[in-house]
This record gives structure tokens, sequence and C-alpha cells, in this order.
């Protein structure tokens, strides 16, 4: 009986499809499009490429230099993706995108924010400023620029709102906003020589885009998850919390690695000369191995 059914409805909808080929054809495009867009990395490729579209249109290319989706060794045997870098004479804009819906909840200090959609969903994810620190570090190491030189902007696409925006800098900003942020600096840092020499060496020095860099740069970042967790547990076990000063740029909660932008632990040495001493050991060891 079920059998006969399932063979009826479905040469019913062959028939009807016969019928309307175009109708069918479209709303199955539309459903094949919602569950793709439900995927992370298409939500990070739609937010890219709107804000792709807003630079092309509202940037004026003789002034503004945009490269998009930028790959560049990390110093550390790795890799960091940049969504955009807009060389300007007012500065290296470092643009980090994230494509969210909902309330976003979280401030400069956080180590992590939250995501929540009405009621019944609610995540955290990593705080983009200290995301998009390591960008710049790396960047400005690659380039040998200052830290005037090269500036943050996080922009959020789309439909989510900010929650917490007092507690946040200029530079987070919605797709909107962005180009108007970026266009707001107007002192001069670098002459028209300089803008095309950092673009240069910008598109010389990074990876070639494509699926293979994608793919060698996520099992890099998904390399790093084991050994977060290991010095965790050290830290766990040895490390005495205590509120520092951070560097200008980082979320003054957190001190950060200078050489791979990752959280640095206060650990106490349990051998050798220096055994019951403290010291500041990156979060990111054995791959990073900087104390301080």
């Amino acid at each position: 009986m079920d059998q006969n059914l399932a063979g009826s409805l479905v040469k019913a909808i062959l028939d009807a499809w016969a019928r309307q080929p175009f109708l069918f054809t479209v709303v199955g495009l539309i459903l094949i499009l919602a569950v793709i867009s439900r995927f992370p990395s298409v939500k990070g490729w739609f937010g890219e490429t709107l804000m792709r579209i807003g630079f092309r249109k509202f940037l004026p290319k003789d002034v503004y230099r945009v490269i998009n989706n930028v790959t560049i060794p990390d110093g550390q045997g790795g890799t960091t993706q940049i969504d955009h870098i807009v060389v300007s004479p007012y500065g290296v804009f470092v643009v980090e995108t994230k494509h969210y819906k909902g309330w976003i909840f979280g401030g400069e200090r956080d180590r992590q924010w939250t995501q929540k959609i009405h009621a019944r969903h609610s995540q955290k994810f990593q705080n983009p400023l200290l995301q998009n620190y390591k960008h710049i570090e790396c960047l400005r190491e690659l380039l040998g620029l200052t830290k005037e030189q090269v500036k943050s902007v996080v922009v959020f696409s789309g439909n989510c709102t900010l929650k917490t925006r007092d507690k946040l800098p200029p530079h987070v900003t919605y797709t909107g906003s962005c180009v108007r942020y970026i266009k707001s600096h107007q002192e001069v840092l670098f002459d028209a020589e300089a803008v095309a020499a950092i673009e240069a060496a910008i598109r010389e020095n990074r990876l070639t885009p494509g699926w293979r860099t994608a793919r060698q740069h996520k099992a890099y970042v998904q390399s790093l998850h084991p050994a977060r967790q290991e010095s965790k547990a050290v830290a766990d076990e040895v490390a005495i919390e205590t509120p520092t000063p951070a560097p200008a740029e980082a979320p003054q909660s957190a001190r950060l690695c200078p050489k791979c932008g990752a959280e640095m632990v206060l650990r106490t040495a349990r051998r050798g000369s220096n055994a019951g001493n403290q010291f500041w050991g990156c979060s990111n060891y054995p791959r990073c191995r900087h104390i301080e």
C-alpha cells in the first residue's frame, strides 16, 4: 500500500514537472540554495562578496587599491587568511567580514562573543577583533609597517544587530558604514609611490588564490586545536590568571603573543634554575614557543 502511494506521488510530481518545467526548476533551485546557504563557508563567501561589491562601487580606484582573499605566511610555519586589504594614502586597512543574523553580544575586551537567534539558538564565536589582530601583525611584519600605518576594520553583514554597540570601537561596523569609516581617515601616510609598492609587495608575497591554498590553510588552522587544548590543560594545572595590560591594538583584557597573535597565559616554571618563577607563555605552545 505504501509503495503504491509513493509511486503515485512520484508520478504526480513528474507529470506536474512535465507541464511546468520552468516553475519546478526555479523552486528546486531555491530549495537547494536554502540548504547550501546554511553552511558556514557559504555564509562567509556571501559576506565577502557583499564587501567586494561595496568596495568596487564606492571606493575610487585611483585612490584605494583593494586586494581580496589574501593568504600570507604567519611567520610560524603556517598561514593566515585576510578577507580584504585596502591600500590607500591614508593607511592599509585590514578588513575582517562576519556574516551573521540575529543579535550579536560582545565587548572589545571579551575573549568570545555570542550570537543569539530568538530564544532558541545561541552560539559562541571568537572575538573578531582578536582574530584581526593576528592578521594585522602578520601583515605588518611582512611589509615592515608601523602600528599607525595598518588599521583594523571588522564588518558585520547579514541581518544582524550589534546589541552591545556601546562597548565596541568605531572600527566595528556594518556593511553600509564600512566604506564611510575607511573614507573618514584623511591623514596622508603614504605617497603614490609607496601605495603602489605596498600593493605590489602584498601581491608578490601572497599565496596563489584557489582551492589548494584554502585547503592548506584550513588544515593548518585545524592542526592548531590539539596544541591549544594541550597547552590549556597545562595552564589549568600550573597557571595563575591575573589581569594584565594588552597591546594598544588588541582588547585590553587579553595579553597577546607578538609572534602569532594567540593569547598569552601566566605559568609557573616547575623545573630547572627558574623553578617556582612565573612567566608568560604563548597558549599556542608547542607550535609557538614565545615567552616573556
